[in-house]
């Protein structure tokens, strides 16, 4: 499904995240507590890693790669959880971080069932080698999740592509429940916000590719909204020609759905910097 459609809400170029403030004027407090649940080498070079914040109770999934050749495993989803896309990829018999699988729960009892149906520990210290043949795996998630189809996700990436070649690239996939999307597949120079806004635009994930050109260093981050404040829930910094796939999913329930915002940027910037970028906010 083409998402190139950009949502109405958006930000002039005003930097108010530089004095502690939201783009809506909400103050920003500290970060949240974020720990790496698991990394994966893939082997077209990405590497992908799995975290989970303690203090938000949300867990993400985020890519990095910068070869013309490999696209993103995972572009929007709405039916492929961030545990599916674990199982997808590791050999069955490597454990499963426990975060994954009781924020994936719903209920108590679905909690108990994963817990037997996977191996599991706390963190996954040491990076997994994903193989070549990952694609046909006899992996152990229940039911067969597709890998992101090259064709909507046509797959590759580099600065020397345009607006339509990135909008191919990035601004496609699933239209998951109560989708918000932005492609901004122009050349943006400086900062971008993509934000909620209204207490009824509340949503679970935010979702977003960025890649940066002609920069020594570009950067993203995402913050979620609660008790009036704005919380920095990740932050990266992308060296140039790179780009980065970024899932960060809430808890179920209420609580889970919160206002988002996604900031993405460029630093240290000479004539010509920019970077283009896709952002979503949706409940799956």
């Amino acid at each position: 499904m083409d998402l190139s459609g950009v949502a109405d809400h958006s930000s002039e170029p005003v930097d108010y995240e530089r004095y502690g403030f939201g783009p809506d004027g909400s103050p920003i407090r500290d970060r949240s507590e974020t720990i790496r649940l698991a990394t994966l080498d893939m082997p077209g070079g990405t590497r992908i890693e799995f975290s989970g914040d303690l203090f938000s109770n949300h867990i993400g999934m985020v890519e990095v790669g910068g070869d013309s050749h490999v696209g993103v495993t995972f572009g929007l989803e709405s039916k492929v959880s961030l545990l599916d896309m674990y199982t997808r990829l590791v050999p069955k018999d490597v454990p499963v971080p426990e975060m994954l699988l009781k924020h994936t729960a719903r209920t108590e009892t679905e909690y108990e069932e994963l817990r037997k149906r996977y191996p599991h520990q706390e963190c996954v210290e040491e990076p997994i080698q994903v193989p070549d043949d990952y694609d046909e795996l006899d992996f152990s998630a229940g039911t067969p999740v597709p890998r992101a189809n090259p064709t909507v996700h046509s797959g590759f990436w580099d600065c020397n592509k345009g607006a339509d070649d990135f909008r191919e690239f990035a601004c496609q996939g699933d239209s998951p429940s109560g989708l918000i999307p932005f492609c901004d597949e122009h050349r943006q120079y400086n900062l971008l916000d993509r934000w909620t806004g209204k207490a009824a635009n509340k949503r679970r994930y935010s979702f977003s590719i960025t890649a940066v050109c002609n920069t020594q260093i570009g950067y993203l981050r995402h913050y979620y909204k609660s008790a009036g404040n704005w919380w920095l829930l990740f932050d990266m910094s992308l060296p140039q020609d790179q780009w980065v796939s970024a899932h960060w999913k809430g808890a179920w329930g209420p609580a889970g759905k919160l206002n988002r915002w996604v900031r993405h940027g460029v630093l240290n910037t000479p004539a010509g910097a920019y970077f283009r970028a896709f952002t979503a906010m949706h409940n799956g």
